[in-house]
């Protein structure tokens, strides 16, 4: 059955200086919660690890690299521990579009009449304008962003697929507001993605 759109999540951080984690919690429904460790990158280590539940006990569903000295990111679709259960993309910075970050994925998206899994391109782009329904854009946060489907660079905006808007608030990092129901792995993608863009925002 398909998700009432948009979905709206609540992205929140510890208020101690010593956890390091972000959950991810649907609006009206903290039994749903997910946890997001952070933690600093090795050669083998990621730097975010998207569990499917509250705590790391949990099945990973993504993970994150944030590659130093490069605007790009190595992201895992599933668990890096079983070589046959993950999909690696990546998420990159097109050479003079600073705001504008790429990635892709195959997709079995309702909308697409085939029933086939296809590849399409996503962009995330920090924005001024757009906000998650009833929010005003904070005059002190940067960290806002809207996912566009196409590549970096397009004439034209098209449809909002997601946004994130940032807070300024102890404890809080945004709301994410996803209006279109592509199924699970489209959702972690947008998860994974966008926490991606956060950590970086906030290690700079």
């Amino acid at each position: 059955m398909a998700s009432p759109v948009p979905r709206r999540f609540t992205i929140d951080r510890p208020r101690s200086l010593l956890e390091y984690y972000y959950g991810v919690s649907p609006e009206g429904s903290e039994d749903q919660r997910l946890y997001v460790r952070r933690r600093a990158a090795s050669r083998t280590n990621p730097d975010l690890v998207l569990y499917d539940g509250p705590n790391d006990q949990f099945p990973v569903r993504a993970v994150s690299h944030i590659l130093t000295m490069s605007p790009r990111f190595k992201l895992g679709l599933g668990d890096p521990a079983d070589e046959n259960a993950v999909v690696w993309e990546d998420m990159t910075r097109p050479l003079g579009l600073a705001n504008n970050f790429s990635w892709s994925m195959l997709l079995h998206a309702p909308d697409n009449g085939s029933g086939r899994a296809e590849r399409r391109s996503f962009v995330w782009k920090r924005t001024r304008h757009v906000t998650a329904d009833g929010m005003a854009k904070s005059a002190l946060s940067s960290r806002n962003w809207k996912l566009l489907e196409g590549r970096a660079g397009a004439d034209r905006d098209g449809t909002v697929l997601a946004v994130f808007t940032g807070v300024i608030k102890r404890g809080l990092c945004g709301t994410l507001q996803v209006n279109v129901d592509y199924g699970a792995e489209f959702d972690t993608m947008v998860f994974i993605t966008c926490l991606s863009l956060y950590e970086r925002a906030r290690r700079d």
